[in-house]
């Protein structure tokens, strides 16, 4: 929810400015009277990133006032990490990425509004293990024995998206263009799978499952700052 606190004063700011103001340049340094409605559909790859990482799009213009875009974007990062002060060590395992549908609606030259559903591919996985053992009188129990544990979590995979863009993905006399896309995806409450060997199997329940689902429950919202840059090829 905060994440759409932040982008509500944007979008209405952006909605209410005066249409002069919005309107976008020729290369003459004039605005183009009647431009915004003499726009011819066309095709045009894009290459971006957001906060799903980078990614290329397909766009079709449908008119002067709609486009259509099918895109996807893809990242990974592992994380590797030694705690001595509590003798752990910690492995990272983090996929972000999307496949997304969406339709533009321009209401201003530069200014559009943007829905869209989103096929979400993130997981991220956190394993922790023991990196010494303890001796209990005269039997000593290894880090193995101890064993480890891995939290997997994963949002929903299909969820709705609102943006308000700024620029155009298909430019009405150039080849390339530059659009700026501010967001938010409803990914719903992200689910959880536990997993543990040794002695802190049994810790992998799913009563701390739900535990760990209820803390994570306010993070249903995700933001999605979109940079792209597109090339009209037809």
């Amino acid at each position: 929810m905060r994440s759409l606190l932040l982008i509500l004063p944007l979008w209405i700011s952006l909605i209410l400015a005066p249409p002069a103001i919005l309107a976008q340049d020729t290369p003459g340094g004039h605005m183009q009277a009647g431009s915004f409605n003499t726009y011819q559909p066309s095709w045009a790859v894009s290459v971006k990133v957001n906060t799903f990482g980078p990614g290329l799009e397909i766009v079709k213009g449908l008119g002067n006032r709609f486009s259509a875009r099918l895109g996807g974007n893809y990242f990974t990062y592992n994380y590797e990490s030694l705690y001595e002060n509590i003798n752990i060590s910690a492995d990272g395992d983090f996929k972000v990425g999307a496949l997304s549908l969406l339709v533009d609606w321009y209401y201003a030259e530069i200014l559009h509004l943007t829905t869209g559903v989103f096929y979400n591919l993130s997981r991220q996985s956190i394993s922790a293990m023991p990196t010494e053992g303890f001796q209990v009188g005269s039997i000593y129990v290894s880090p193995e024995d101890i064993g480890d544990i891995t939290i997997n979590l994963e949002p929903n995979r299909f969820g709705p998206y609102f943006g308000l863009g700024f620029g155009r993905t298909i430019s009405y006399d150039r080849l390339v263009s530059f659009n700026m896309e501010l967001g938010v995806l409803y990914q719903g409450e992200p689910s959880v799978e536990l997993e543990a060997s040794g002695m802190i199997a049994p810790t992998a329940n799913e009563q701390n499952e739900q535990v760990i689902e209820d803390n994570l429950s306010d993070f249903y919202l995700y933001p999605v700052i979109t940079m792209q840059l597109s090339f009209k090829i037809f």
